[in-house]
């Protein structure tokens, strides 16, 4: 959940909508979402306080942690309004190690 969903209850925007993107994408990679080993009820004070969770750099592609870093922002005032150009520059990928990979698209 968006820290600013759970902060106020009502800000429930397309913004986000793209921190579930980041999230999931970063569940997908570290086979958990964050502060997975901490209560549910914990984690909901958690989120708003602490920064947005990052991918290791030992996980991913730099366009991977680009990709995450640019849609987890502390302030949903820092995401960048929702357009197909927020999102045509990558192209996800799954490969057959079941590792998902985000790739900067070559093509446009």
């Amino acid at each position: 959940m968006a820290p600013e969903v759970i902060h106020s209850g009502s800000q429930y925007d397309t913004k986000a909508d793209i921190w579930s993107l980041g999230i999931t994408i970063y569940e997908m990679v570290m086979g958990a979402p964050p502060h997975a080993n901490q209560e549910a009820m914990r984690v909901l004070v958690l989120i708003p306080k602490v920064k947005p969770p990052r991918l290791p750099e030992t996980l991913g592609t730099s366009e991977m942690r680009e990709f995450i870093s640019s849609v987890l922002r502390e302030l949903p005032a820092d995401v960048s309004p929702v357009s197909n150009a927020t999102f045509e520059d990558f192209d996800l990928w799954s490969c057959s190690d079941q590792q998902p990979r985000i790739y900067r698209n070559r093509d446009g």
